[in-house]
Protein backbone atom coordinates (compact mmCIF):
# COMPACT_ATOMS: atom_id res chain seq x y z
CA UNK A 1 0.00 0.00 0.00
CA UNK A 2 1.14 3.29 -1.01
CA UNK A 3 0.54 7.23 -0.32
CA UNK A 4 -2.91 8.55 0.97
CA UNK A 5 -4.11 4.62 0.65
CA UNK A 6 -2.22 3.70 4.14
CA UNK A 7 -4.28 6.11 5.92
CA UNK A 8 -7.26 5.30 3.80
CA UNK A 9 -6.67 1.41 5.07
CA UNK A 10 -6.29 2.71 8.58
CA UNK A 11 -9.84 4.62 8.00
CA UNK A 12 -11.49 1.48 6.77
CA UNK A 13 -9.97 -0.76 9.22
CA UNK A 14 -7.99 -2.65 6.79
CA UNK A 15 -4.93 -1.97 8.83
CA UNK A 16 -5.92 -2.22 12.89
CA UNK A 17 -4.65 0.42 15.14
CA UNK A 18 -2.55 -1.70 17.04
CA UNK A 19 0.91 -1.00 17.09
CA UNK A 20 2.73 -4.02 18.08
CA UNK A 21 1.54 -5.83 14.93
CA UNK A 22 3.94 -3.78 12.66
CA UNK A 23 7.53 -3.20 12.06
CA UNK A 24 8.88 0.20 11.92
CA UNK A 25 12.58 1.63 11.18
CA UNK A 26 13.71 3.01 13.68
CA UNK A 27 14.68 5.52 11.02
CA UNK A 28 11.30 6.27 10.42
CA UNK A 29 10.44 6.97 13.49
CA UNK A 30 13.08 9.55 14.45
CA UNK A 31 12.85 11.65 11.18
CA UNK A 32 8.78 12.13 11.98
CA UNK A 33 8.76 12.16 15.56
CA UNK A 34 6.46 9.32 16.36
CA UNK A 35 6.47 8.87 20.02
CA UNK A 36 3.44 7.93 21.78
CA UNK A 37 1.76 10.48 23.72
CA UNK A 38 2.15 10.14 27.43
CA UNK A 39 -0.86 9.94 30.04
CA UNK A 40 -3.66 8.29 27.38
CA UNK A 41 -4.95 5.20 27.49
CA UNK A 42 -5.86 4.11 23.63
CA UNK A 43 -2.35 5.31 22.34
CA UNK A 44 -2.38 2.52 19.87
CA UNK A 45 -5.20 4.55 18.05
CA UNK A 46 -3.62 8.11 17.84
CA UNK A 47 0.01 6.24 16.97
CA UNK A 48 -1.21 4.77 14.30
CA UNK A 49 -3.01 7.25 12.88
CA UNK A 50 0.12 9.65 12.80
CA UNK A 51 1.93 6.44 11.52
CA UNK A 52 -0.50 5.81 8.34
CA UNK A 53 -0.33 10.11 7.90
CA UNK A 54 3.64 10.36 7.60
CA UNK A 55 4.30 6.72 6.20
CA UNK A 56 5.09 6.29 2.57
CA UNK A 57 4.87 2.61 1.61
CA UNK A 58 3.03 -0.23 3.36
CA UNK A 59 3.28 -3.97 3.18
CA UNK A 60 0.70 -6.07 4.56
CA UNK A 61 0.72 -9.77 5.29
CA UNK A 62 -2.13 -12.12 5.28
CA UNK A 63 -0.70 -14.05 8.33
CA UNK A 64 -2.01 -13.95 11.86
CA UNK A 65 0.57 -11.73 13.82
CA UNK A 66 -1.00 -10.78 16.91
CA UNK A 67 -3.84 -12.52 18.58
CA UNK A 68 -6.03 -10.28 21.38
CA UNK A 69 -7.41 -11.47 24.27
CA UNK A 70 -10.98 -9.97 24.31
CA UNK A 71 -12.25 -11.53 27.81
CA UNK A 72 -9.60 -9.96 30.23
CA UNK A 73 -11.47 -8.05 32.44
CA UNK A 74 -8.48 -5.87 33.33
CA UNK A 75 -8.19 -4.61 30.09
CA UNK A 76 -8.86 -0.76 29.27
CA UNK A 77 -11.79 -1.91 26.99
CA UNK A 78 -13.45 -3.60 29.67
CA UNK A 79 -12.75 -1.75 32.66
CA UNK A 80 -14.08 1.88 31.18
CA UNK A 81 -14.30 5.41 33.46
CA UNK A 82 -14.85 8.52 33.02
CA UNK A 83 -10.93 9.08 32.23
CA UNK A 84 -10.84 6.51 29.77
CA UNK A 85 -13.75 8.23 27.43
CA UNK A 86 -11.53 11.16 28.18
CA UNK A 87 -8.27 9.92 26.28
CA UNK A 88 -10.40 9.19 23.21
CA UNK A 89 -12.08 12.45 23.54
CA UNK A 90 -8.39 13.85 23.45
CA UNK A 91 -7.85 11.71 20.59
CA UNK A 92 -10.39 12.80 18.61
CA UNK A 93 -9.04 16.47 19.13
CA UNK A 94 -5.86 15.60 17.97
CA UNK A 95 -6.90 13.45 14.66
CA UNK A 96 -9.34 16.60 13.76
CA UNK A 97 -6.43 18.91 14.49
CA UNK A 98 -4.26 17.33 12.53
CA UNK A 99 -6.53 16.30 9.68
CA UNK A 100 -7.48 20.29 9.55
CA UNK A 101 -4.03 21.14 9.49
CA UNK A 102 -3.02 18.58 6.89
CA UNK A 103 -6.55 18.50 4.69
CA UNK A 104 -6.50 15.25 5.04
CA UNK A 105 -10.28 14.82 4.94
CA UNK A 106 -9.60 16.09 1.29
CA UNK A 107 -7.31 13.57 0.74
CA UNK A 108 -9.82 10.63 1.93
CA UNK A 109 -12.93 12.11 1.62
CA UNK A 110 -15.50 14.03 4.23
CA UNK A 111 -17.38 11.15 4.27
CA UNK A 112 -14.88 8.46 4.97
CA UNK A 113 -13.15 10.38 7.27
CA UNK A 114 -16.40 11.37 9.56
CA UNK A 115 -17.18 7.33 9.09
CA UNK A 116 -13.60 6.59 11.37
CA UNK A 117 -14.28 9.55 14.25
CA UNK A 118 -18.02 7.98 14.23
CA UNK A 119 -16.35 4.65 16.03
CA UNK A 120 -14.57 7.25 18.45
CA UNK A 121 -17.54 8.76 19.08
CA UNK A 122 -19.60 5.70 19.54
CA UNK A 123 -17.32 4.50 22.17
CA UNK A 124 -17.96 7.51 24.36
CA UNK A 125 -21.88 8.20 23.65
CA UNK A 126 -22.69 4.66 23.98
CA UNK A 127 -21.18 3.82 26.99
CA UNK A 128 -23.45 2.32 29.55
CA UNK A 129 -21.84 4.44 32.55
CA UNK A 130 -22.13 7.33 30.85
CA UNK A 131 -25.26 7.22 29.60
CA UNK A 132 -26.40 5.90 33.02
CA UNK A 133 -25.04 9.95 33.96
CA UNK A 134 -27.09 11.94 32.01
CA UNK A 135 -25.29 15.27 32.82
CA UNK A 136 -21.94 13.67 32.56
CA UNK A 137 -23.29 12.52 29.16
CA UNK A 138 -24.91 15.81 27.78
CA UNK A 139 -21.27 17.24 28.74
CA UNK A 140 -19.24 14.95 26.66
CA UNK A 141 -21.39 15.61 24.04
CA UNK A 142 -21.20 18.88 24.08
CA UNK A 143 -17.54 18.63 24.07
CA UNK A 144 -17.03 16.45 21.15
CA UNK A 145 -19.42 18.56 19.40
CA UNK A 146 -17.51 21.99 20.29
CA UNK A 147 -14.66 20.20 18.97
CA UNK A 148 -15.94 18.29 15.09
CA UNK A 149 -18.15 21.78 14.69
CA UNK A 150 -14.55 23.50 14.36
CA UNK A 151 -13.16 20.93 12.09
CA UNK A 152 -13.57 21.55 8.41
CA UNK A 153 -15.71 18.43 8.28
CA UNK A 154 -18.57 19.32 10.37
CA UNK A 155 -20.80 19.26 7.59
CA UNK A 156 -20.46 15.36 6.98
CA UNK A 157 -21.87 13.97 10.36
CA UNK A 158 -24.92 14.02 10.94
CA UNK A 159 -24.58 13.01 14.91
CA UNK A 160 -24.01 16.07 16.25
CA UNK A 161 -27.14 18.42 14.14
CA UNK A 162 -28.88 17.91 17.58
CA UNK A 163 -28.80 19.55 20.67
CA UNK A 164 -27.92 17.43 23.62
CA UNK A 165 -30.78 17.26 25.60
CA UNK A 166 -32.64 16.00 22.56
CA UNK A 167 -29.95 13.43 21.57
CA UNK A 168 -29.54 11.84 24.86
CA UNK A 169 -33.54 11.11 24.83
CA UNK A 170 -32.94 10.01 21.33
CA UNK A 171 -30.33 7.59 22.53
CA UNK A 172 -32.05 6.01 25.76
CA UNK A 173 -35.37 5.11 23.54
CA UNK A 174 -32.94 3.50 20.71
CA UNK A 175 -30.74 1.54 23.67
CA UNK A 176 -34.80 0.88 24.94
CA UNK A 177 -36.24 -0.15 21.60
CA UNK A 178 -33.24 -1.45 19.50
CA UNK A 179 -34.51 -1.77 15.81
Amino acid sequence: ITGNHILEALVDNVIPAVAGNFMYSSEFLKQHKLLFKEGIKHEDELWMFHVSVCSKKCLLLPDITYNYYRSNPNSTMNNRQISNLENIEKIVEDILETSNTMQLHNKIGIEKFSEYLDRFYYIVLNDENLINHPTEWKIFYKRLKKSYSQSKISTALKKFRLPASLAYILLKKKKKNPS
